[in-house]
């Protein structure tokens, strides 16, 4: 029994598939600090977990990462824009 009980409990629970690549990578350029934003969290949470879903990666960015906005496929600007600020450079 102790044997039987043993090779049970030893074997890999979860399944080994590593998760597959995304297809897409998308930026969505937010402030955290914003008092009023466009987008509440939990609504882009939610958007982020439904476009893994269809292998598409959400990566939130703020201000300092615009430099980095070429390593995107796409920009979701889920900020107040403005003519005089970061938003329309």
């Amino acid at each position: 029994f102790l044997q039987c009980l043993e090779t049970y409990t030893n074997r890999e629970w979860r399944d080994t598939k590593g998760r597959t690549p995304a297809r897409y990578t998308f930026a969505t350029l937010v402030d955290p600090h914003e008092e009023l934003p466009p987008s509440e969290i939990s609504s882009l949470r939610y958007w982020a977990r439904i476009a893994e879903k269809m292998g598409v990666e959400i990566e939130p960015i703020t201000k300092k990462d615009l430099a980095k906005l070429a390593n995107y496929d796409a920009l979701f600007i889920r900020e107040t824009t403005s003519i005089s600020n970061h938003t329309y450079r």
